[in-house]
């Protein structure tokens, strides 16, 4: 057996990447948990790796973890219509009749 398969045998390295996004997190602010629909996302990223050292007489196990958060504000576009095909609805007396209305805007 060569030096590089010991090596292998007593040596086992592993790593984890990851990345996520959550949208309408739950965060812990002043001592109550709080549901945000603030149009605010949370980005996530990471690395978890472990490196465990196995020899006759003793085992070694070491852990690390590296988090990055981010808060972005979520851009939106939207277009709302209203009354499309412009009818006239039967209203109260007093209460006014919208005509067609179109609207696009930007939600930042």
């Amino acid at each position: 057996m060569n030096y590089l398969e010991h090596l292998r045998k007593i040596i086992n390295i592993s790593s984890s990447f990851y990345r996520s996004n959550i949208s309408n997190n739950i965060e812990y602010i002043n001592n109550r948990y709080v549901n945000e629909a603030d149009n605010i996302d949370l980005n996530q990223e990471g690395v978890d790796s472990q490196i465990e050292i196995n020899m006759k007489n003793f085992n070694i196990r070491m852990f690390s973890s590296i988090l990055s958060s981010k808060k972005l504000n979520k851009n939106s576009y939207f277009i709302k219509i209203t009354n499309l095909l412009d009818e006239k609805y039967q209203r109260p007396h007093g209460y006014g009749q919208e005509g067609r209305i179109i609207k696009f805007g930007l939600n930042f």
